[in-house]
């Protein structure tokens, strides 16, 4: 039969029944309580395995062996069980105490101070191993009006009475003849009785605070006046203080108050015999600068510092110690008296100000280099489109010549806009309104352009750069729906960054279709990035910079970009590099996948050679400078359509007025006399159905909802590209043929 629950709750009580009638015969208490629960424990653990009769049988008879041992032990056996070579034995020493307390005249009793007679009072015991109580026998309890589990395991020195904790710690250092002579200790009864306890070591009579020790205690009557010293009233008024105290001498620790011993997760017993153990608090990379400081203290006197320790769970809490030597008196010898108290909150408010400055300081420097190199990232290109301007005007060009310089004022002028949109976006996404716009478009024809765009990069410094696009045949027609112009600006981004950084070999980009999601690649045979660097380089305003690499140009924004909007984009952009051999950048974005084939009129193809014709239309263009529209009336001649010109609100109002033909107005919001916002109100009250579309060079968030406020239906950003224009009026002229479907609101994308 295997045990069952219920059978070993009917075996545990029997046992306990056992012992029980056990200690009444012998009328000691606390002795058995020990080896009960360790039998106990086992009994449940492996017990389940043995039948009941046979476990019954056995821990009965391990527990009448036990307590017949404490009955009857023969100090004539020689066995360590029972008493060991050293006198220290557990059996042998509650053996002792229980015969000292039945027998009064037959042998003498190895407790000091154990009177010739029996008392009339019955004397409590205590057993102490390494400073912790480990049992008592009733008298104790019946006593001090304590209960087995308000004392079991607990520090012995949590008991005492402060002004005793001196004589506690003292006891090791008395001789063993003069043991019996010492002072008694105080305990702090549970029902304020004056309870005094004295030291009753084993044989030799010497007390050992890591070995394990009897105390015998007694009630005593006390006088109506009770004299305290100076010490007591000193011990007694730093005992329940929340700061830590603890006093030592050359010989070791003698006090530790009542926050010093609970901050410790040693016993008092066990911290006298092994001091060091203090030491075992402190986190380990400070312990060696503490003794240090302990050594320098011993020599100047002095030691104010602060600790950082850790308690058993692992949190780290942080006190300041100060340490005084002093003199009880004039031939007493050195005490150090050292006080720690907690500043955790004070320490951690401190280390987060510190945090929060560092990282201060370093987005101040990040942003001082940014000012730095702004003057120097806005100047070059400038110069490159001023200076090349003017050598145009020379007349002894060859047409060579003039292609060449044509072709750096635009790549100068290119780069100006991208340092500057840069910008315009890092401010859009800090304040958190840059918007994403879906719409369908095909992947293939948009690596198709970026392929025309950085096909040919053999001037400069990279001649032997070679940039090759993967193949897009497995989703050439494919349409999905995202945001091509950000998509094109994260590869852009890219790609111009892995230009920057290769001087030779290949560059490959590269995508396709992962599940839900398209997948994207910039792969470069480069100078590589470090692997401590490869996280940094995704924040703003920074660059990895190599002895070996060439000077960098630009602000460290396009990563930074790049990468908020492929998490805008409902993807995540990582980076795999090997320094010296190059650079991956991969991408997805989330997609919805279009089946139907492409309908756009990016790329729609007219009867006429040219895919615009606007012939049938006539335009407004409010525009006070000259150049700019000149521009736009160069853009739209081949279109065929009719352009008409105002150089400020006035003119264009008066415009509108009178010519009922015009289809659309194009308004530049800041001109002289009449600014476009005004203009653009009244012509919208004139006729409401008239298209508006704002062009202006302020492009932040607010400015473009002060157009759409004003009355306008659209809006260009300048410099105005020549697809962008030709788009955006391709599609309002589209609407205008099929009514029954609403004029959409277009936006282009900034730089």
């Amino acid at each position: 039969m295997k045990t069952s629950s219920k059978h070993l709750s009917y075996g545990t009580l029997i046992l306990i029944s056992i012992i029980v009638i056990l200690q009444v015969s012998v009328g000691f208490s606390g002795i058995l309580l020990l080896p009960l629960s360790r039998f106990v424990y086992y009994g449940l653990t492996i017990g389940s395995e043995i039948p009941i009769l046979v476990q019954m049988a056995v821990l009965s008879a391990a527990f009448l062996f036990i307590s017949g041992l404490l009955k009857f032990s023969l100090p004539g056996l020689r066995l360590h069980l029972i008493q060991p070579a050293d006198g220290s034995g557990i059996i042998y020493l509650a053996a002792q105490a229980l015969g000292s307390l039945k027998s009064s005249t037959k042998t003498k009793s190895v407790l000091s101070q154990v009177p010739e007679k029996k008392p009339e009072t019955e004397q409590g015991i205590l057993m102490i191993a390494s400073g912790s109580i480990m049992f008592a026998n009733k008298a104790f309890f019946k006593m001090t009006g304590y209960q087995p589990l308000d004392i079991f395991g607990k520090d012995f020195a949590s008991l005492l009475r402060p002004d005793s904790i001196l004589n506690y710690t003292m006891l090791s250092r008395i001789p063993a003849e003069q043991i019996k002579h010492s002072q008694g200790i105080g305990i702090i009864a549970k029902n304020n009785k004056n309870i005094i306890a004295y030291s009753g070591a084993s044989v030799g009579n010497e007390f050992n605070p890591d070995g394990i020790n009897i105390f015998y205690v007694k009630l005593e009557e006390t006088s109506g006046k009770v004299e305290s010293s100076i010490e007591s009233l000193f011990f007694d008024s730093i005992d329940n203080e929340e700061n830590m105290h603890w006093i030592w001498d050359e010989k070791g620790i003698i006090y530790l108050n009542n926050s010093c011993r609970n901050n410790l997760p040693f016993s008092l017993g066990l911290i006298l015999s092994k001091p060091g153990l203090m030491m075992k608090s402190v986190i380990k990379k400070d312990r060696d600068a503490i003794r240090l400081a302990l050594k320098e203290y011993s020599v100047s006197g002095k030691f104010n510092r602060d600790i950082c320790c850790q308690r058993e769970n692992g949190e780290l809490v942080y006190f300041r110690v100060s340490i005084n030597a002093r003199h009880e008196n004039e031939n007493s010898v050195l005490r150090n008296h050292a006080i720690a108290w907690d500043i955790t909150e004070e320490k951690r408010s401190l280390l987060v100000a510190e945090s929060a400055a560092l990282e201060a300081e370093k987005a101040n420097n990040h942003k001082t280099a940014f000012l730095a190199n702004m003057s120097h990232e806005i100047r070059s290109p400038l110069n490159g489109i001023i200076g090349f301007s003017e050598l145009l005007a020379d007349k002894n060009l060859t047409e060579d010549e003039r292609k060449r310089y044509l072709h750096i004022i635009q790549n100068n002028g290119n780069a100006l806009i991208s340092l500057l949109s840069g910008l315009i976006d890092i401010s859009k996404l800090e304040s958190g309104q840059l918007e994403i716009t879906n719409r369908k478009f095909t992947p293939a024809v948009l690596l198709e352009e970026l392929k025309h765009q950085f096909g040919n990069i053999s001037d400069g410094n990279n001649n032997d750069v070679n940039i090759v696009f993967a193949n897009t045949s497995s989703f050439q027609d494919q349409q999905i729906e995202s945001d091509q112009n950000r998509l094109r600006q994260i590869l852009v981004n890219l790609i111009t960054n892995a230009i920057k950084f290769t001087s030779k070999g290949r560059i490959e980009i590269g995508a396709d279709f992962s599940g839900k999601e398209m997948l994207f690649w910039v792969k470069d045979s480069g100078i590589g990035i470090p692997y401590e660097n490869q996280q940094t380089i995704f924040e703003r305003f920074r660059q990895v910079e190599t002895p070996y690499s060439k000077p960098l140009l630009g602000f460290g924004l396009g990563l930074a970009i790049s990468k908020a909007l492929v998490e805008l984009l409902g993807g995540h952009l990582w980076v795999e590099s090997i320094p010296d051999l190059g650079s991956l950048f991969i991408f997805t974005i989330k997609t919805n996948i279009v089946s139907n084939t492409m309908e756009t009129n990016q790329f729609k193809v007219a009867n006429s050679s040219y895919p615009y014709d606007f012939k049938e239309h006539t335009i407004l263009i409010a525009e006070d400078i000259d150049f700019s529209f000149l521009y736009i009336e160069a853009v739209l001649r081949r279109t065929g359509v009719k352009i008409l010109w105002a150089q400020n609100g006035k003119e264009a109002i008066e415009h509108v007025k009178t010519n009922h033909d015009i289809a659309l107005v194009l308004m530049d919001m800041h001109m002289p006399v009449m600014n476009g916002y005004e203009a653009a109100g009244i012509i919208s009250s004139l006729k409401p159905g008239l298209p508006i579309i704002a062009q202006t060079a302020f492009v932040l968030p607010e400015d473009v909802k002060k157009c759409y406020s004003a009355g306008c239906t659209g809006y260009l950003s300048k410099p105005i590209r020549k697809e962008h224009l030709l788009n955006t009026l391709s599609e309002y002229f589209d609407k205008m043929e099929h009514p029954q479907e609403a004029i959409p609101l277009y936006r282009v994308n900034i730089g």
